[in-house]
């Protein structure tokens, strides 16, 4: 994706963001964006709370327009995410506005250090994938 810019995700227009593009994320057929996605606890418990200790994003800036985003969270046992593996394994979430999919690539590659970079990342996905 040319000229877009990955920067770390803050504030309260990011989060609406996150949960713009989760809309998109958990129903990723959708010719259309359908924000009742959010109504869904499954769904919501990725963006719900945000900032919570563990959450981490990045969000990709194209002339000053967000198209898409990448974070992660932590989730545990009792209140579990999709692809649930344990309280110390993040729940990847991407997202990418469809007028830019070649957001995708500039979005997963490696911008989120520290903890991600030592930790199994789980892609909940129908193909189910985990990455080591």
């Amino acid at each position: 994706m040319t000229g877009a810019v990955i920067r770390s995700a803050g504030g309260e227009a990011d989060v609406a963001f996150l949960a713009r593009m989760l809309c998109w994320a958990a129903d990723w057929e959708a010719a259309q964006l359908d924000e009742s996605a959010l109504e869904r606890p499954e769904v919501a418990r990725y963006v719900e709370g945000w900032g919570r200790p563990g959450d981490t994003a990045v969000v990709a800036d194209k002339a000053g327009e967000l198209v898409g985003a990448a974070w992660f969270r932590l989730f545990d046992a009792n209140e579990p995410g999709y692809g649930f593996v344990d309280r110390r394994t993040p729940e990847l979430t991407i997202g990418v506005e469809p007028s830019q999919a070649s957001a995708h690539s500039a979005i997963t590659r490696p911008r989120i250090s520290g903890r991600a970079a030592s930790c199994r990342v789980v892609l909940a996905s129908e193909l189910n994938v985990m990455l080591p």
